[in-house]
């Protein structure tokens, strides 16, 4: 996987960008400092550098996660604060950074999943971003199978909309911009300014349309679903909540992020969802080098999202295991 990053990446990217760059009128006076374009550069080649040297056996501890999104966070403040993100290079640094780092410090290989993905059936993205997980899915799916993409803030849902449109995947995909929730109605989305991945449901914030799953495929006369993705910062037990008749009728594959602090601030808990999901017949599984691990006991996936980690679970329905132990 790391070969990617051989000693002409740092090029093929400067290049790229600069002839995004030169198609567009990079602006040269105001917020814009033109410095900038430079040291973003280089800030993305030690980016790249980085993640270069570390082999995939040392990825996994926190320190080494935790210090390249705290880098790269840095880097994306630095850029909204000057303006460069508004600009389609910018968006681009932004969308080829983020799309490495989920590859290489979170998710890793995500291909497994789509052995997952059966002919003809529907696949939903819940929190979708800028679309790292709806582009694959909306080239996986096939026989008329679709890729529901569901992201209520405006700028992502902007950047996801481009990217679907980039790659010629309108056909495939639909998207909706909305929270999922427990039930329809409208909700509060915070957003973090600094943070395009960390915009969550609150008491306070912007108002935002609020969609139940259920309620999405029901509109639809309830087309087969084989897949759903979920990443809404602490809010996943409200979204399963909002879909009992989805999970009845189809017993989905179910690729959800747990982070055990983000749920508690939603009033939620590691250890209730993961209840709930054993309870309703799901095995606990997470993705290993390309492969699905072997099912993984409640107390080990609970000790891998606890004190400030966070981790994405694989959860397959098998009704005659009883992994909650």
């Amino acid at each position: 996987m790391h070969d990617r990053f051989k000693i002409g990446a740092r090029d093929s990217f400067r290049q790229e960008v600069l002839k995004i760059g030169a198609a567009e009128s990079i602006p040269r006076s105001g917020r814009c400092d033109p410095g900038f374009f430079e040291s973003t550069l280089d800030g993305m080649a030690m980016a790249a550098k980085t993640i270069d040297r570390f082999p995939s056996s040392v990825i996994e501890p926190p320190s080494v996660k935790s210090g390249l999104q705290s880098f790269l966070l840095r880097l994306y403040k630095t850029a909204s604060a000057s303006g460069v993100t508004s600009t389609t290079w910018g968006r681009f640094v932004f969308e080829w950074c983020y799309e490495r780092y989920k590859v290489f410090f979170e998710v890793g290989d995500i291909r497994v999943l789509r052995s997952l993905i059966q002919p003809g059936t529907t696949v939903i993205d819940v929190g979708a971003n800028v679309g790292f997980f709806t582009k694959q899915f909306g080239r996986w799916v096939s026989a008329g199978g679709r890729v529901i993409a569901i992201e209520p803030e405006e700028a992502n849902f902007a950047r996801l909309n481009r990217m679907i449109a980039r790659n010629t995947l309108s056909a495939a995909v639909e998207t909706i911009q909305a929270v999922a929730a427990e039930t329809n109605g409208t909700l509060k989305l915070e957003i973090n300014p600094f943070h395009p991945a960390d915009h969550k449901i609150s008491e306070q914030g912007i108002p935002v349309k609020a969609v139940s799953l259920d309620h999405v495929l029901e509109e639809r006369q309830w087309p087969p679903v084989s897949l759903i993705k979920i990443d809404v910062q602490g809010a996943e037990e409200r979204v399963l909540r909002g879909a009992p008749r989805t999970i009845e009728r189809f017993h989905p594959a179910l690729f959800l992020e747990m982070d055990g602090e983000a749920l508690r601030k939603m009033s939620s808990d590691a250890g209730r969802l993961l209840g709930r999901l054993t309870g309703e017949g799901y095995s606990i599984h997470r993705l290993e080098r390309g492969r699905i691990s072997a099912p993984l006991p409640a107390a080990r996936t609970m000790a891998l999202c606890q004190g400030g980690r966070y981790a994405d679970f694989l959860f397959l329905y098998c009704p005659e295991s009883d992994l909650r132990s």
